[in-house]
């Protein structure tokens, strides 16, 4: 399912509160951070991008601290957001885990979540 573009704020935003209330054992439910990871898959499988697109990806990473160089390539950016979906597909499919074994990892994805909540509604994503 594609999303449209109106609903990634409030996906983002959703998944954020999954990961929140994850994190202190207060809920497992995971579909708003599924469907975050798909959209980013969806970006990915999308490739390429226009270029305003990747720079608002790769400045939300770099706000995440999941990016800590630039990329030279656009590829680059990708396998980077790859990593980013994968990673909330796995919090998602295992929160248990991530809340007992990984809780930084959880509170990583919590604020990308965050981020990219409020990048969509900032620039229209």
């Amino acid at each position: 399912m594609e999303l449209y573009v109106h609903d990634l704020a409030a996906l983002a935003c959703n998944a954020a509160f999954e990961l929140d209330e994850i994190s202190i054992g207060r809920g497992t439910g995971s579909e708003a951070t599924l469907l975050t990871a798909k959209w980013l898959m969806d970006r990915v499988d999308a490739y390429p991008l226009m270029p305003s697109m990747n720079k608002l990806l790769e400045a939300l990473l770099r706000e995440t601290k999941m990016l800590t160089v630039p990329v030279i390539y656009d590829t680059e950016l990708m396998k980077h957001l790859e990593k980013v979906a994968m990673r909330l597909d796995s919090v998602a499919r295992h929160p248990e885990r991530y809340r007992e074994n990984n809780p930084e990892e959880l509170c990583l994805m919590r604020q990308f979540c965050n981020e990219l909540s409020r990048y969509a509604q900032a620039y229209d994503l």
